[in-house]
């Protein structure tokens, strides 16, 4: 997109267009641009590998884009925390939650999102008069 803009535009014009306050003034406008216009994030884990990062921060290098690294193992030990102190059933009876007393009423906690339950109330049909 960018080498495209700048050579149907020049420079100049292409930053006027994209926004961009300073004009390049490196070697390189293109891959300058591009720092400016895109950023990565590889947000890594215990159970991320250095394959993994090694080709994220040198795919963000040879396209000029600005590349940032962090761990999230404490955000993902906090959120499934999180999730797991609730875990609960519904009573289709009653629309209400019940906590599981045995794990084996309890799914796997194989998908985060999947486990995030919202409070329904009882269908129609079940509510008392």
């Amino acid at each position: 997109m960018v080498k495209r803009g700048i050579d149907e535009l020049g420079v100049e014009k292409f930053c006027q267009k994209a926004g961009i306050v300073s004009t390049p003034q490196s070697h390189n406008p293109e891959k300058e641009l591009v720092a400016q216009l895109l950023t990565t994030a590889y947000q890594g884990t215990k159970n991320s590998s250095d394959d993994t990062f090694s080709s994220a921060e040198s795919l963000a290098k040879s396209i000029g884009a600005t590349f940032y690294h962090w761990e999230i193992d404490e955000e993902v030990q906090s959120y499934t925390a999180k999730i797991e102190s609730h875990r609960q059933k519904i009573d289709l009876g009653t629309g209400r939650y019940h906590a599981s007393k045995h794990p084996s009423q309890n799914p796997v906690p194989d998908n985060l999102d999947a486990r995030q339950y919202q409070q329904c109330p009882a269908p129609l049909h079940f509510q008392q008069k």
